[in-house]
């Protein structure tokens, strides 16, 4: 059997995963305080240009299907609606408290269907990147520019860390799904 990147990544991502879901928080609690250093979230520049990344990731997969013609236009279409209807029925039935919601302390916040209460408690998956992955992997696999696409994935990710929407297994699981 052959590892390559992208298996590699998945094992990972399924790791991390897990062990976001068992509670094991240290790992989520600390990257997310490292991203969010005063250092990093006083910087105006850094700032605005996480939420434009943000908003551009989570809208610009829904839109370019319809721009771009053909079998790719049609792929993206299907893997960006697919990931994003999975994702939203997962994040009613985990109920995970957003970072900002518990004062970025408990990422084992979970409640059973607590999800459809309030935007609040739907931290698990992370939609943008499921989104992002999923636009990214129809033209990555065709081997058009397969860095630059993730790479573009990975950035909106780490902007919902950055912006306390999202843990980081949030964005993994998310990434998983997309992928």
């Amino acid at each position: 059997m052959t590892v390559t990147p992208v298996s590699g990544l998945r094992s990972a991502v399924t790791g991390l995963l897990f062990a976001g879901l068992l509670g094991a928080q240290s790992p989520d609690v600390f990257i997310t305080r490292q991203v969010r250093r005063p250092a990093f979230v006083n910087n105006r520049p850094l700032h605005f240009t996480m939420k434009a990344v943000s908003f551009v990731g989570g809208t610009a997969p829904f839109i370019a299907p319809f721009v771009i013609q053909g079998p790719e236009g049609r792929a993206e279409g299907r893997a960006v609606v697919a990931g994003w209807l999975t994702t939203s029925t997962l994040k009613f039935v985990f109920g995970r408290a957003r970072p900002y919601a518990v004062a970025d302390t408990n990422a084992g916040d979970f409640g059973w269907m607590r999800g459809r209460r309030s935007s609040e408690y739907r931290s698990m998956p992370s939609g943008h990147a499921t989104v992002a992955f999923a636009f990214a992997q129809p033209p990555a696999r065709s081997g058009a520019n397969r860095a630059g696409m993730y790479s573009a994935a990975s950035i909106v990710s780490l902007s919902r860390i950055y912006l306390d929407r999202h843990w980081t297994s949030d964005v993994l699981f998310g990434a998983a799904i997309g992928e």
